[in-house]
C-alpha cells in the first residue's frame, strides 16, 4: 500500500482536493411522494429502492464516517419530490428541515457541500397525465421554480451547485434508442428532445442563479467515456472524433460555443431545436465552472467499433473498465477545447470492483491511477482542476441493476441492518488525505 501513496502523492499537493459523492434517491430512503424510478421500477418488474440505505435516518452517522476519512468537500444531491412532493408545488416543511440538518452537520464537521438539484428522480407527477416530463416545454419553469425555492433556502450553506446531473444518461438511456432507465419514453426524436429542454431549463437556472447571486458557483455535470483511436489511421481518429462529439460535445458544445455540435446539427434543426440568440446567449453565459462524471474508456477502430484492451481490469459492471489513460485524455480534452481557467471539478469517478469486500484492491487500483493521471493533466496547467469526488461513499441503489453493484468506500450489509463496513478504499483515501493535510507527502 505504501508503494501506492510513493508512487503518486507527492504531486497531490497541488490545490486539488479529494472528496466523494452520493446522490439523494440512491441513499436517503422514506420519501414522501413517488418519482419517476419508482414507475419505471414496479411497471418493468425490477428491483425497487425500498428505503436504500436509510441515510434519512442515519445521515449523521455517515457523515460522521465521512469526516473520520478526513473527507472535506461532499457532493450530494436534493431530492425534488422530498421538497415537493405533491403535483400542487407546496413546499413539504420536512424534506426542508432534513436538508437543512445535513447541510448544518456537514458545517459543524468542517465538510463543504457541492449540491446538485437533479440526479434523475424527476417526481412522477411531472411525468403523468399531461404532463411529459423531460419531453414537455413546460419543464423549464418547473425546474427554475424547484430552484429557486432551493436556492432561497440554501445557498448560503452550499459552496457550488450544479443543475443536472447527466442530461446524457437520462436522454440516451431514459428517452433514447437504448431505453434501459426511467422514464422509459423511448426514440431517436424523444431523445434529442429531452436533451434540448434539459440544456434550456439548466440554462434558464444558472440565469436566475447568477443574477441573484452573482458570486456564485453553478454548472452542469456531463459525463462523458473517453474514445481512443485503436491504431494511428486517420478514419480511427475521425471516428473517436465523431464518437466524442455526439456524446460528450452534445451538451459541452452549447455551453460553451451555444449551438449543438455539427454531426448533430442537421437532425436537430430538422426537429426544430435550435437555440434562438437570447438562448445561446443564456447557454453561452451558464457556467462558472465545469464538472464531469468519468468512469471508463473504449478504443474506435477505422470503422466505428469500440473495443477494450484485455488488459484493462473488469468491473462488475458490463460498461466499465480500469483505463485511467482516459481519464488524462479527457481533461486535456476540456483544457484544449473549452476553458484552461475554469474551475473544474471531475464530479464523479469509482468503480464496482469485480471482487469487491472489505480488502477492495480493484478500488484502490482504479482510484490510484485515475487520480494520478487527473494529476498529471494538472501539473501542466493544461486545465484548471480543483477536485475530484470519489463515487461512491456508501454502497448504494445503482438504479436498473438495484442493489447488485458495489460502488461504495463503505459497504452497506443488506443482511445485517444495513451495517456499514468501510473498506480498504477508505482507509486508503483517509491516509491519502491525511497526509496532504499535514504535509507529510
Amino acid at each position: 500500500m505504501r508503494y501506492l501513496f510513493m508512487f503518486f502523492l507527492p504531486v497531490l499537493a497541488t490545490g486539488v482536493f479529494i472528496g466523494t459523492a452520493t446522490s439523494s434517491y440512491q441513499i436517503e430512503g422514506m420519501l414522501p411522494g413517488r418519482t419517476i424510478w419508482d414507475v419505471y421500477t414496479d411497471q418493468h418488474g425490477l428491483e425497487s429502492v425500498g428505503n436504500a440505505t436509510m441515510h434519512y435516518l442515519r445521515f449523521r452517522e455517515d457523515l460522521g464516517l465521512m469526516a473520520r476519512m478526513n473527507v472535506r468537500a461532499y457532493r450530494m444531491s436534493l431530492s425534488w419530490t422530498r421538497i415537493m412532493p405533491s403535483r400542487n408545488g407546496e413546499v413539504d416543511t420536512a424534506g426542508l428541515r432534513f436538508y437543512h440538518d445535513v447541510l448544518d452537520e456537514c458545517r459543524r464537521l468542517g465538510i463543504a457541500v457541492y449540491a446538485t438539484l437533479y440526479h434523475w428522480d424527476l417526481p412522477a407527477y411531472l411525468d403523468e397525465g399531461e404532463n411529459r416530463g423531460w419531453l414537455d416545454p413546460g419543464i423549464v419553469g418547473w425546474f427554475l421554480g424547484y430552484a429557486q425555492r432551493v436556492f432561497e433556502e440554501f445557498d448560503s450553506k452550499v459552496a457550488a451547485w450544479f443543475t443536472i446531473n447527466e442530461p446524457l444518461t437520462t436522454s440516451a438511456q431514459g428517452y433514447g434508442t437504448t431505453c434501459g432507465f426511467a422514464p422509459g419514453r423511448c426514440s431517436r426524436e424523444n431523445m434529442l428532445v429531452s436533451a434540448h429542454y434539459q440544456l434550456l431549463a439548466h440554462a434558464a437556472v444558472a440565469r436566475y442563479y447568477l443574477g441573484h447571486y452573482p458570486n456564485g458557483r453553478i454548472g452542469m455535470v456531463l459525463n462523458s467515456n473517453w474514445f481512443e483511436p485503436l491504431d494511428g489511421s486517420d478514419d480511427a481518429r475521425k471516428w473517436s472524433e465523431k464518437r466524442l462529439a455526439e456524446t460528450y460535445g452534445w451538451f459541452m458544445d452549447p455551453l460553451f460555443f451555444g449551438q449543438y455540435p455539427e454531426i448533430l446539427r442537421d437532425e436537430t434543426a430538422g426537429l426544430g431545436l435550435v437555440f434562438s440568440e437570447e438562448q445561446k446567449a443564456a447557454l453561452m453565459g451558464s457556467s462558472t465552472l465545469i464538472a464531469v462524471n468519468h468512469y471508463t474508456t473504449y478504443y474506435v477502430d477505422a470503422n466505428g467499433e469500440g473495443s477494450v484492451d484485455r488488459a484493462w481490469d473488469r468491473s462488475q459492471a458490463p460498461w466499465l473498465f480500469d483505463a485511467p489513460i482516459g481519464m488524462e485524455r479527457l481533461l486535456r480534452h476540456i483544457g484544449e477545447r473549452y476553458s484552461s481557467t475554469l474551475p473544474v471539478y471531475v464530479t464523479e469517478f469509482g468503480v464496482c470492483a469485480l471482487r469487491d469486500g472489505p480488502v477492495d484492491l480493484g478500488r484502490v487500483h482504479y482510484l490510484s491511477g485515475y487520480i494520478d493521471r487527473a494529476l498529471a493533466v494538472h501539473r501542466e496547467r493544461v486545465v484548471n482542476l480543483v477536485g475530484l469526488f470519489v463515487w461512491s461513499f456508501l454502497d448504494n441503489f445503482e438504479w436498473a441493476s438495484g442493489y447488485s453493484q458495489t460502488y461504495g468506500l463503505v459497504g452497506i450489509d443488506r443482511g445485517h441492518g444495513l451495517a456499514r463496513d468501510p473498506r480498504l478504499s477508505y482507509s486508503f483515501l483517509q491516509d491519502l488525505i491525511h497526509r496532504l493535510s499535514d504535509g507529510s507527502v
